[in-house]
């Protein structure tokens, strides 16, 4: 009868409409807020899964291993990183803080999910099985960026040295650095460490660029038409030291007889070039870091910083004394190592700036190399008579190298020291390089690594 069945039917549709809810709340949970789940630190099967993905290895130009993986017997993988020196470009690994440096850049392709589908992703983590990444193969000269981040060791500073033609990055150096191998058990010292170990200063550090901004000005005035001939141009008083910030600024060596521009510039002399720069004017100054680019981030694959001043007349040379700062690069105007190893690269390549790069090739699913995509463009900044006409003034060192260099007055403390230099000198010039160190006891330091790295890289 009706009234027998009546509990049997009860119990029937209180199972249905439990089955319907647990249905419900599974789907929920398995599509609507899958990835949230899926994403917590928390979730043992995410950090088991994440444990076991061999990430790819990063190479140096040469092969040599920058990155690397041990796979224990358990299935879990460590990231190791043989090469400490290039912690400032490899970055890191972490399960706890991430990634940084080429490590982020290049984490898809890392952890072998780049050209994945969804769906061979979505089976790949229902069988639990890692994807296997693929290796980066980077510009880095392995034995030239150790030689510089220990000579840079106990400064604080940077270097880096371009080939002048590609823009490949055979060093990106900065100091202090940091382990990557040790960053989970360091990451708190490292993060309010004031010195800022994590920094890559050679991409991210900003200083004033003082006699390193000379030859934007006097590249400018030879633009301009308002030098013609550097080694005819007389320079009045071209050894005459400025006032700057409570310090005197002088010329880095003793212009040579008869003070010329070209002699003044060549020994870093700030009074000639005060006087260029307020014929060039406001707008004329704004146009030369405009034509450099100063204020915009280098493009690379990695985080890359520039100077956040607008380069309006109006705000930065409101004064005649504004003016004559930021001829002298003492004004607001900041500037990266990077950039200013562009800058000795443009003289290098015969006025044209190389685009910048620090990847080389990159694995594909079939384990073949793929050259990567530069991420910016070469640009026309100078002819090459201009650009040549900068470089025979400036002085010469063995080996054939030519090279400016000078200070920045810096707040308190020694002033700054910037050297930028190429090699060769003459001929078929191949390689730029900028130097940096921050409240240098002497020029010395830099002047020695900037002509190390030079005559290394050209063996």
């Amino acid at each position: 009868s009706l009234h027998t069945h009546t509990p049997l039917l009860h119990l029937t549709c209180t199972l249905s409409l439990a089955l319907a809810l647990l249905t419900a709340t599974c789907g929920y949970w398995s599509v609507a807020r899958a990835g949230w789940l899926v994403g917590r630190e928390d979730n043992p099967r995410q950090v088991e899964y994440e444990q076991q993905i061999v990430r790819g290895r990063i190479l140096d130009r040469a092969g040599v291993i920058l990155a690397d993986v041990v796979i224990e017997p358990s299935g879990l993988v460590t990231r190791t990183y043989p090469a400490e020196a290039a912690a400032p470009v490899v970055g890191y690994a972490s399960l706890r803080y991430g990634t940084g440096g080429i490590e982020a850049a290049f984490d898809e392709d890392l952890r072998g999910e780049t050209g994945r589908s969804a769906w061979e992703a979505a089976w790949a983590k229902l069988l639990h099985r890692p994807p296997q990444g693929r290796d980066v193969q980077l510009t880095l000269d392995a034995r030239l960026q150790q030689l510089a981040q220990r000579a840079l060791a106990g400064e604080t500073g940077a270097a880096v040295l371009l080939d002048a033609q590609t823009g490949e990055a055979l060093v990106m150096a900065s100091t202090p650095t940091f382990d990557p191998a040790q960053l989970d058990e360091e990451w708190e010292q490292l993060r309010e460490n004031a010195a800022g170990p994590l920094i890559n200063r050679a991409t991210q550090g900003l200083y004033q660029p003082g006699a390193a901004f000379q030859t934007i000005v006097v590249a400018e005035a030879l633009t301009e038409g308002l030098v013609t001939n550097l080694e005819n141009a007389p320079a009045a008083n071209a050894s005459a030291p400025l006032a700057v910030n409570g310090a005197w600024l002088g010329c880095s060596t003793s212009p040579v007889a008869p003070h010329t521009l070209a002699s003044a510039y060549a020994a870093a002399c700030p009074a000639p070039i005060v006087a260029l720069g307020e014929r060039l004017g406001a707008a004329g100054l704004t146009e030369a870091v405009e034509r450099w680019r100063l204020t915009t981030p280098p493009p690379l694959e990695i985080p890359t910083e520039a100077s956040q001043r607008v380069g309006e007349s109006a705000d930065v040379f409101s004064t005649t004394a504004a003016l004559r700062k930021e001829a002298i690069g003492q004004g607001n105007l900041v500037v990266s190592p990077l950039q200013m190893a562009l800058v000795a690269a443009t003289l290098a390549n015969e006025g044209t700036m190389p685009a910048p790069r620090l990847a080389l090739r990159v694995q594909d699913n079939n384990d073949e190399w793929q050259d990567t995509s530069v991420v910016g463009e070469p640009r026309a900044i100078l002819t090459p008579a201009e650009a040549n006409a900068l470089l025979a003034t400036w002085q010469r060192y063995e080996n054939d190298i030519a090279a400016h260099w000078g200070i920045a007055v810096a707040g308190e403390g020694e002033p700054h020291v910037w050297f930028i230099g190429v090699t060769p000198a003459t001929g078929e010039t191949r390689y730029g390089v900028a130097v940096m160190i921050e409240h240098a006891a002497d020029a010395e330091t830099a002047i020695s690594i900037g002509a190390t790295l030079l005559q290394e890289a050209s063996r």
